[in-house]
């Protein structure tokens, strides 16, 4: 059982990576690529199921079980140049399982916790920085976890802005491999106030994995016209395979800019 757990914070990780690399109204600061940004996150996600099972014992019993998932993460991005970028992803994510089991000699409760620490370095590079799409390429090593590539492109309506990344993703320590999509719609509604919507689609290559989805919605509060001090309160419904669930992230981001200075 821990080791499905590792594969759905996984899973979610990569969700919560995917919606912030995509970052539709970062695409309204290309100008400011030699930012740098502190960003602290925190999510969490409850997921409730029922049933009947059979234990090692061979009784039949009916089960009503809540899995609670917490995580807390640290960002740094560094700009080199006006085309590339570094940065660095710690996260520390946890679990608990509580469930109520109806014999028919009577209820046992039961109950179970976890926790998970990975860390993920990326490598960013512009490839045009004077066309629309503005098109980039993303190298990211994480451990443990998922590594790869990353594609994306963003093309500003301005106030709207659509952006799309596609990842090809794998990891030493699973036989999977997975290609994702994510693509986000972000309207400005004014200096300090910005709304995006995110869909997220990770389907399996290889292996016994099963595909997971997630459509959000972000609300991104500036503290100042610079947008210097940032809040994002983003709200997700995912699917992993059938089972679904709902996971609310904040983010605090402090940004400093040299044409702030």
């Amino acid at each position: 059982m821990r080791k499905g757990f590792v594969v759905v914070f996984l899973v979610l990780l990569r969700i919560v990576v995917a919606s912030s690399d995509t970052d539709s109204m970062g695409a309204l600061r290309r100008a400011n690529s030699t930012d740098l940004v502190l960003e602290l996150n925190a999510s969490y996600s409850p997921q409730g199921r029922s049933g009947s099972a059979i234990d090692m014992s061979g009784e039949i019993y009916n089960y009503t079980a809540l899995i609670e998932e917490t995580s807390l993460g640290v960002t740094g991005i560094a700009g080199l140049s006006m085309s590339s970028r570094v940065g660095f992803l710690l996260t520390s994510s946890s679990w608990k399982l509580s469930e109520e089991r109806l014999y028919a000699t009577g209820p046992q409760v039961t109950s179970s916790s976890g926790s998970h620490l990975s860390s993920c370095v990326f490598f960013e590079q512009r490839l045009l920085p004077n066309h629309p799409l503005d098109p980039r390429i993303r190298v990211s090593f994480t451990n443990p976890g998922l590594s790869g590539i990353s594609i994306s492109a963003s093309y500003i309506l301005d106030p709207v802005v659509l952006a799309g990344k596609v990842d090809f993703l794998g990891s030493a320590r699973s036989p999977t491999n997975w290609i994702s999509v994510t693509w986000s719609v972000g309207f400005a509604a004014n200096a300090r106030l910005s709304l995006v919507a995110i869909g997220y689609l990770g389907v399996p290559i290889n292996g016994l994995d099963v595909p997971s989805t997630s459509i959000g919605l972000r609300a991104r509060i500036a503290q100042d016209h610079q947008r210097q001090r940032e809040m994002d309160v983003e709200f997700a419904w995912v699917m992993i395979g059938e089972t679904p669930h709902v996971m609310i992230e904040l983010c605090l981001r402090r940004r400093h800019s040299e044409s702030n200075e």
